[in-house]
């Protein structure tokens, strides 16, 4: 299909040219950072592969089984200690953005959802060698790149090297105290991933990606907990339509029933999300 016709054979080549691009910037960063790609295609609960669901105990005796495929496991082992850190990796064939509060209500929960999972599964750890698992981050990886527009050519070819970094930048979420393995330039900004250092060496907290350890942690707990309430309200028998809203996004939005569904969404009275679970 990709050499049909002349517009499919370009196509074609531009893709091939961006993943050749993505290729060289992944191996320049390996340079600055300390973890190892371990795994790929890692299942776990899915039939006769690597690793068994991940069992999550319900109200009245239930139980919820976790499985899933995660595209990348990247670990670094500390000379002389037993914990090993781990980061997820998840690629995407467009630009993904981490939003906390899709986080929060349970919208956005794939990759914490996997890294939770690791850390919990005594089989994971026996099959990443790791006495101690220590999840520490999660990000998105974008196949494609997301390339900014300038006023001409020759200030869009000025610096291609930095264009195509940042163009590669992964979105996620990390550990803040996992950053020098990470990101091992001691650097005053990120370019694999997104951070900034105030004057004091301090990070600046107007990026959101860098979170205390104590944070990162409860992310992964109340991924858990939305699991889990899920999980209960399905064996509730829970099956309102209850699309959400979220500023101008609303899930009817990339909706492909659209056609057939009874919903407005010029009239539909949605589910709006908040910061605070509790609002």
């Amino acid at each position: 299909m990709l050499l049909a016709t002349p517009e499919n054979r370009f196509i074609a080549n531009d893709q091939k040219e961006r993943l050749q691009h993505l290729i060289e910037v992944l191996i320049g960063w390996m340079n600055q950072y300390e973890f190892e790609p371990t795994e790929v295609e890692l299942q776990f609960g899915l039939d006769q592969r690597d690793l068994p669901a991940r069992k999550i105990d319900l109200e009245g005796g239930s139980t919820l089984a976790l499985r899933g495929s995660i595209d990348r496991v990247d670990l670094y082992r500390e000379n002389g200690s037993d914990e090993i850190l781990c980061v997820v990796m998840d690629y995407k064939s467009s630009a993904k953005v981490v939003d906390r509060v899709l986080m929060k209500h349970g919208i956005q929960l794939q990759l914490p959802a996997y890294l939770a999972a690791l850390r919990r599964m005594p089989a994971a750890a026996r099959l990443l060698s790791a006495e101690q698992l220590r999840p520490v981050g999660v990000f998105f990886v974008n196949l494609r790149g997301e390339y900014e527009s300038a006023p001409n050519r020759d200030e869009v070819l000025a610096d291609s090297a930095a264009a195509h970094k940042q163009a590669f930048q992964h979105a996620g979420l990390f550990d803040a105290d996992a950053l020098d393995f990470l990101d091992n330039r001691d650097a005053s900004s990120g370019d694999q991933f997104a951070y900034t250092r105030k004057a004091d060496g301090t990070l600046s907290s107007q990026i959101k990606t860098a979170m205390p350890t104590s944070e990162f942690t409860e992310l992964l707990d109340e991924t858990e907990e939305r699991i889990r309430e899920f999980g209960e309200q399905i064996y509730r028998g829970k099956i309102a339509i209850d699309p959400f809203k979220k500023g101008a996004v609303h899930a009817c939005g990339r909706c492909y029933h659209a056609a057939i569904c009874r919903i407005d969404p010029w009239t539909h009275p949605f589910r709006n999300l908040k910061k605070d679970l509790s609002a």
